[in-house]
């Protein structure tokens, strides 16, 4: 019995003791797998971490590139802005091309200078008058003492300011004219102004005066006092046309002009004569004849001589 009890205790001492050893073994197993685990667990992590970082990495990269990209960008946008600029004649069509486009400004240019050129293109016409000039000296009676003429009747030719002879009887024009004067040496009295031709006030050559195709024109103003109980006093001109020895070419006469519509007040004369072959010079004369009475009182002012 005693056995018996032993050999149960031994048999519970030995389960015990092969429990024991075997519920090391299963904590160390799994202490062992715990540690395998925790290291599986570990590395995974580790990997991961690796992987994070690597994947950090190519995002850098990433970022990198997408860098460049936006530099290069605004780089091609301001190139593209200067040859914009650069174009100063750009239009709304340039404009609407895209910027890379060289050959579309460079025929705006072109079309622009065309433009212009044709826009400032211009003709002008000058149309010249040419008026003859009046070949005689002082033909108002302007200047003091009768400059340029010569008194050649039998009394003076006077300058009058106006009313010298008789009341009312004043110039034309400007401050004087030509009066017949008081007549005290008789009748008629005349002036004379000899008038050269050839490379005188127009500087005509002897060719120009042959051609047979230029005339003598004379214009002027003249009046004559009106009385009742007397017949008018006249007034005339002549042209002589002498050559370069004085020899005389030809003669026109007025006649004798009696101003009796305008009493006082002046009439106009005018008329146009052919120039003589070998015409170098002309005389230009004033008459002034005496029909009754003591005095001349004939008129002339505004006197013209001219080639045309």
């Amino acid at each position: 019995m005693i056995g018996i009890i032993l050999l149960g205790s031994l048999v519970a001492t030995l389960v015990l003791y092969f429990g024991y050893s075997l519920t090391a073994a299963t904590t160390a197993t799994a202490t062992r797998t715990t540690a395998s685990t925790t290291t599986s667990t570990t590395t995974t992590l580790a990997t991961t971490t690796t992987t994070a970082t690597t994947s950090a990495t190519t995002t850098t990269t990433t970022a990198t590139s997408a860098t460049t990209t936006t530099t290069t960008t605004p780089t091609t946008t301001t190139t593209s802005a200067t040859t914009t600029s650069a174009t100063t004649t750009s239009s709304t069509t340039t404009s609407a091309t895209p910027p890379t486009t060289t050959t579309t400004t460079s025929t705006t240019t072109t079309t622009t200078t065309s433009a212009t050129t044709t826009t400032t293109t211009t003709t002008t016409y000058t149309t010249t008058t040419m008026v003859p000039l009046n070949l005689l000296v002082d033909p108002g009676a302007e200047s003091p003492g009768l400059a340029g003429w010569t008194q050649t009747g039998s009394s003076n030719v006077l300058q009058d300011t106006g009313g010298l002879e008789f009341a009312g009887y004043n110039p034309h024009t400007g401050s004087a004219c030509f009066a017949g004067g008081f007549g005290l040496g008789g009748s008629p009295s005349s002036l004379l102004q000899n008038v050269n031709l050839l490379n005188g006030m127009q500087n005509f050559s002897a060719a120009q005066l042959d051609t047979g195709t230029l005339h003598a024109k004379i214009s002027f103003y003249y009046q004559s006092y009106y009385s009742w109980l007397y017949p008018y006093d006249d007034a005339e001109v002549t042209i002589t046309f002498l050559s370069n020895t004085n020899a005389v070419l030809g003669t026109q006469d007025t006649g004798y002009q009696i101003c009796s519509s305008n009493n006082p007040g002046w009439c106009y004369y005018n008329n146009l004569y052919s120039l003589p072959v070998g015409t170098r010079s002309i005389d230009y004369k004033m008459i002034f004849t005496r029909n009754s009475g003591t005095k001349i009182t004939a008129y002339i002012d505004d006197n013209s001589l001219t080639l045309v």
